[in-house]
């Protein structure tokens, strides 16, 4: 059964790489995973199977937010289904290709059918990742992901919301709402933040939609200073031997406060 939340009980993963992610974890009501930096890195694979044994975790591809080289490089279904499992994770994001939504929804099918025939007992719950150049688009291929798997986390993306919102901060908070309201099995999590991510956090106590969010907001700011709230940023590019700087966790701190107040409905100054 779908959970039903309130401002504080909305899991947040601040996702990080192998040098940052035991500092992020103390600010993190859940754990996203980065499928490439497990594969390169038997330490941060050793964390995540730690971590996959106290809190929620799941594992995601890392397209985005890891250079993995040609698109022949990237891992294949069943590869990144054996990972999931390796390495305990509780939910898997499924396979997508975010710049193109035919495909896409191809592709995630595709993905649901390598899960389906995996044991029941060894099947990671799955985040299904819907694209669309509008929302009707993005609606009616959720539709039909949803449909094939059933019950599932629904995973709305920031860029998709970057490119259909007009600027409307709350726009995925209603889309929430609506797929919560058409299909009440299943959960909502917000992939990423941009500009307008304190809105949203405000905004979430008000809507009980959403489970969880995640954000390399806080890796961002505490490596580098920038403020990702005053101009649009791309995705962070992980990197698992760049140490951390000595700032880092006074700035992840400092942020990390930001962000509680903003799910609590209080404002706080950012510095």
């Amino acid at each position: 059964m779908a959970r039903v939340a309130t401002a504080r009980n909305i899991k947040f993963a601040h996702v990080g790489s192998l040098a940052t992610v035991d500092v992020l974890s103390p600010h993190s009501d859940m754990e996203m995973f980065l499928a490439p930096l497990a594969l390169r890195s038997h330490q941060y694979a050793d964390y995540c199977a730690k971590r996959s044994q106290s809190v929620f975790t799941t594992l995601d591809s890392g397209a985005l937010e890891v250079s993995i080289g040609t698109e022949s490089a990237e891992l294949t279904d069943i590869e990144l289904l054996d990972l999931a499992i390796d390495l305990g994770v509780q939910e898997v994001v499924c396979s997508d290709c975010p710049n193109d939504p035919s495909k896409s929804l191809l592709r995630t099918r595709d993905f649901i059918r390598a899960w389906s025939r995996l044991p029941n007992d060894r099947r990671p719950q799955l985040m299904i990742v819907p694209h669309g150049t509008s929302y009707v688009e993005w609606a009616e291929n959720a539709h039909k992901l949803i449909q094939q798997v059933g019950s599932c986390t629904v995973g709305i993306p920031r860029l998709f919301s970057a490119r259909c919102s007009n600027g409307r901060p709350e726009f995925r908070i209603e889309i929430a709402a609506e797929l919560k309201r058409r299909y009440p099995r299943i959960d909502v999590h917000l992939l990423g933040a941009g500009r307008e991510f304190l809105l949203e956090l405000r905004m979430l106590g008000s809507h009980g939609s959403v489970r969880s969010l995640d954000s390399t907001f806080l890796h961002r700011y505490a490596y580098t200073g920038e403020d990702p709230f005053s101009t649009y940023v791309a995705p962070l590019k992980m990197s698992d031997s760049v140490a951390a700087p000595i700032e880092f966790q006074a700035r992840a701190s400092r942020l990390s406060a930001l962000i509680e107040a903003a799910l609590e409905g209080r404002s706080k100054k950012h510095d």
